[in-house]
């Protein structure tokens, strides 16, 4: 962590590598050099975009801009800020702004809080689909021609089991008040759960590991 963020990171510095670095960010992030709900219109809008237009949560939405280095990895180009939907017009670099005496570390903070709740969404389903995989695991080896994995099915799909009632009963709750899926939890709301089992569809419809990674 301190040889990836340093001794003592801001958030700005921490938005920037956590963006570049995160394994669960790339799998939401897009190659358009921005992040945030403010993305340019799509009709197709990546899974990040899609996700944090659901979200509810205060305070301003941050669209990072980012740029690549000569030399490799991403630098942050710039950033446009929004409160309540609207653009603010060159947002203040030097003056105190929402409690906080540096706009960038609040800004960059609103920023990484986003990150953490897609995380999150990317994380809950996550589980469910490896409920489903090993539930079809341990059903599949109760064929004859598989049977000798059956033992191992069984002990391996009951930890399994286990953690997936924890996320669907806290994280995504289907009957409501989700950790990631109601206003009474991290910032998402009722619209949170449909962009998610859209995603998870997404993930189950892929055959093999290259479909997946490319066409996701």
């Amino acid at each position: 962590m301190y040889a990836t963020l340093g001794s003592n990171p801001g958030p700005d510095l921490q938005t920037h590598n956590r963006l570049a670095c995160h394994l669960l960010i790339c799998a939401a992030h897009t190659f358009e050099p921005c992040f945030g709900r403010q993305d340019p219109a799509a009709k197709d809008p990546p899974y990040n975009v899609k996700i944090m237009r659901t979200m509810g949560r205060p305070g301003p939405q941050v669209n990072f801009q980012f740029s690549v280095k000569p030399e490799g990895g991403l630098e942050i180009a710039g950033y446009d800020v929004f409160e309540n939907g609207e653009k603010i017009e060159n947002p203040p670099e030097d003056e105190p702004y929402g409690g906080s005496d540096s706009p960038l570390q609040y800004f960059a903070s609103a920023a990484l809080y986003d990150l953490f709740y897609i995380s999150q969404t990317l994380h809950g389903p996550i589980h469910v689909l490896h409920y489903v995989l090993t539930n079809a695991l341990k059903w599949a080896s109760e064929d004859s021609d598989y049977g000798r994995l059956n033992k191992w099915a069984v002990d391996y799909n009951s930890n399994v089991n286990t953690k997936h009632a924890s996320v669907t009963s806290v994280l995504i709750a289907l009957g409501g008040n989700g950790l990631l899926t109601s206003a009474n939890g991290l910032g998402g709301s009722d619209a949170s759960l449909p962009v998610m089992k859209e995603n998870i569809e997404a993930w189950g419809a892929c055959s093999t590991v290259r479909r997946h990674k490319y066409d996701v």
